[in-house]
Parts: C-alpha cells; structure tokens; sequence
C-alpha cells in the first residue's frame, strides 16, 4: 500500500513537473540541394547534436534466406575500419571527438546514430559518411565479427529468455520473414563472404530509402549542406529490395510450447496479434497495455503476479509495432514450481479484462500518466532525433508531437474496452515456457 502510494506521488509529480515545463518541440521538414529530406528540431540550449537515420526495406526480414544475419553482421562491421582507416584508426578518430556513432539492425530496417559537440559535428559527419560509403570490411574484421556473432548465437541457447524470444519469433510469425533471427543461424552466418557484405551497402543503404531526423544545436540549412557535402557518395536508388507479405496470424497461436532447460527460474514469452502503429486500435491497445502489464506496479499483472501472491519478480506487457504486423506480448521470470500458477493468474487476468475491460478511471489515470511522462522521454538529443526519424518512417506525420496528447485523451473507456474484446484472446495466446519439468 505504502509503495502504490510513493508510486501516485511520483506519477503526479511528473505530470505537474512536465506540464509546467513542457514544450513540445517544432518539427521542421528541410529539403537539402541534392534531395535529401530531413526532420529536424532545433534547440541550442546545450552544443549538441544528434542525428538518426533509418534505412527503410533493409532489416533482418530482408535477408536472403541462405544468409540470414547478414543486416547484422554489416552493423557490427561498421566501425572496424572505413576507407584507408583501420578499425583502430577509425575508432580513435571517432573518440578523440568525443563522438558516439552506433549501428543496429532489426526485422525491418538498418539504423544509424551520431553524437557529437556541434564543433565536432564537420568531422564526425565525414568519418559517418566514409563508414557508410567506404566500410572496411577486412579480413581479419569478417573473420572476428563472425566467430564472435556465432560464439553469441551458441552462448544464447544457454539463456532461457533467449531461447524464449527465439521460440517465441519463430513460431509467432512462422512462414513470414519476422521468423528470421537478427543474427542468422551458425550456417548461414558461416556462408556469408565480403562479396556479400560489400553488395549490401551498395544496395541497401541508399538516398532512395534513407530517412534522417537531427536534433540539437544546428539548423535545417546547416546539416543539409553537411549531409551534401558528405554524403551525396550514396547510392541514389536502394536495389533488390523486394517487398515483404503483411504478416497473417498462423496456426501456431493459441498454445503452448514447453522447452525443458535447467535452470532455476523458468522463463516465459507470451502474446497476441495487435494492431499496427497506424490502426485505429493503437492507442486504445496502448492505453489498455498500460493497465494490464506496461505500467510497472500500477498494472493489473504486476499486482496480482508480484504483490498479492509473490510469483514473480517482474511481469509485464508491451505493444510491439512491425511495418508489417503488430504484437502485444508479455514476459514473467518465476520459480520453477511457480509457473503453472502465474501461467493461471496472467490467463484469468487477461481474460477478465476481455470480459469487463478497465475502468474509467484507470483510463483517466493512465492517460494523465502517458501524457504527463512524455516530455521526459524527450529531454535527450539522442532519444528525440531517433522518435522524430521513426516519424517518419510510421507515416505519423510532421505535427505529431503536437497531436499526440490528443490521441490519447481521445480515446473512449468503450474503444479501449472494444480493444480488449477484440484482441486480448486467451485462445489466440501463443505461449512459450523454457524451465525445468517443461518436456
């Protein structure tokens, strides 16, 4: 009681906080000389800048099916070297302009992120530029990254929760290229050559599909003469992108998979179909989500998991967004001997929320929470340059910070209950359970 008390001091605290701070930031929409659009919020009150780009059609689920874990070995290669410069040489140039540049993949697209003071911000955006142009890709840096791509892969069949996230990917979406692990398999990962490597940036990292969000000190004009500058090496159009199926629920759902591990905590993956980033069920699903198992000790799952009958240390619930599907799925780590209960507790959850959906006033109260806790998500250079680029790339339009609160406010306790007759389906759960006593 004590704690749900400090937690309600704490959610009103940020909302009065946030609200007579906020400012929701200006998004402005420049086109520079060779094309080249970008978002961008300017703001000078620290001599910083940041810049995201999404390459879009290049993740995971785009690679070729005797190469799987190529998008993520081209990331992982991406500082090891770049034009005449090792790896060493790159990364030293790189921190000796207290710089942080990273690159990542996903099912869907290849990411980029840059950081740098704005004094720094000429050099470190030509050194990007020869990464993404002119990547080493020696021989001795294919050779380390894939020993230590395949050394993960095998270290992660001794974790539970990577063996659950795996099940979980692969029987989710099975028959649909989601099912792709990140990583690739041991084999494909072995079969993947420089050929490859070098063929992939040349076709997938291109203007074409290329969408670029910059926050900080510095103006549309500025970085748009930069990125001229440096990057008009880029291929202009992306090449043997071939589109992806929407995904289609499959069979699989509605069950239970059972994999016997060792261990002394059983883990387990579990989730539903949901809407996609642009349906009119997202943000009922994502107000819903909060009450049931995204809101920490506020939600439904957590108090009756945790606090009530002590299952579990952490269970919760996400809304998950693909281009080409959607996903609310949930996660609990408990004793061996406690997971039938909580399997039973999190069902009979789900489904009395299915039945009588939540409560205007757990409505009203997550709605004041997700309004009043946003600005602080957005306080970061970094993490507001990468929320404006996946604008972009959700179609949410340039005005969406403006709008967003409103999307939430707007949603009815009869469309958030709609959403949970709909969706929150026991019988289209599919669940994954790694533990001991699972045969």
């Amino acid at each position: 009681m004590f704690l749900k008390f400090l937690k309600s001091l704490l959610i009103i605290s940020i909302i009065y906080t946030a609200q007579a701070n906020a400012k929701t930031p200006e998004v402005q929409e420049y086109t520079s000389s060779l094309g080249m659009k970008i978002w961008a919020v300017e703001d000078n009150y620290l001599p910083i800048v940041s810049l995201t780009i999404i390459f879009t059609k290049s993740g995971a689920a785009y690679d070729p099916k005797n190469k799987q874990g190529l998008a993520n070995m081209v990331s992982d290669l991406m500082v090891e070297g770049a034009g005449n410069l090792s790896g060493i040489e790159f990364m030293k140039k790189i921190e000796g302009l207290a710089t942080n540049i990273s690159f990542s993949t996903d099912q869907d697209s290849f990411h980029v992120s840059l950081t740098c003071l704005k004094e720094n911000l000429d050099e470190s955006l030509r050194l990007l530029a020869l990464a993404l142009e002119a990547p080493g890709f020696s021989n001795d840096a294919i050779a380390r990254v894939r020993q230590a791509t395949i050394s993960n892969i095998i270290k992660s069949e001794e974790r539970p929760e990577s063996r659950a996230r795996k099940a979980f990917q692969e029987n989710f979406f099975a028959g649909h290229p989601y099912a792709k692990p990140i990583e690739g398999t041991i084999e494909t990962v072995k079969a993947i050559n420089r050929n490859d490597l070098v063929n992939y940036t040349k076709a997938k990292l291109a203007k074409s599909n290329m969408l670029i969000g910059v926050t900080g000190s510095v103006k549309p004009q500025e970085i748009g003469a930069l990125l001229d500058k440096y990057f008009s090496g880029l291929p202009k159009q992306a090449a043997n992108t071939v589109e992806i199926p929407e995904f289609v629920p499959a069979g699989n759902n509605g069950k239970i998979i059972r994999i016997e591990q060792d261990v002394p905590q059983t883990i387990v993956i579990f989730g539903v179909p949901g809407p996609k980033r642009l349906d009119k069920d997202f943000y009922p699903a994502y107000l819903v989500n909060y009450v049931l198992g995204g809101g920490g000790f506020e939600s439904r799952l957590m108090n009756e998991v945790r606090v009530k009958r002590g299952l579990a240390y952490n269970v919760s619930t996400q809304v998950q967004s693909y281009q080409k599907a959607g996903l609310i799925s949930g996660y609990v780590a408990t004793k061996n001997e406690g997971i039938e209960e909580s399997l039973k507790v999190i069902g009979e959850e789900i489904e009395k929320i299915q039945a009588t959906g939540i409560t205007t006033q757990e409505l009203a109260d997550t709605g004041d929470y997700l309004v009043g806790s946003f600005p602080l998500k957005m306080t970061q250079n970094a993490a507001l340059a990468s929320f404006v680029t996946s604008m972009q790339l959700d179609g949410l339009g340039l005005d969406f910070l403006e709008k967003r609160n409103s999307y939430i406010r707007g949603v009815t306790i009869e469309e958030a209950n709609a959403f949970s007759k709909k969706y929150l389906d026991n019988s289209k759960m599919l669940v994954v359970v790694v533990g001991k006593g699972n045969k």
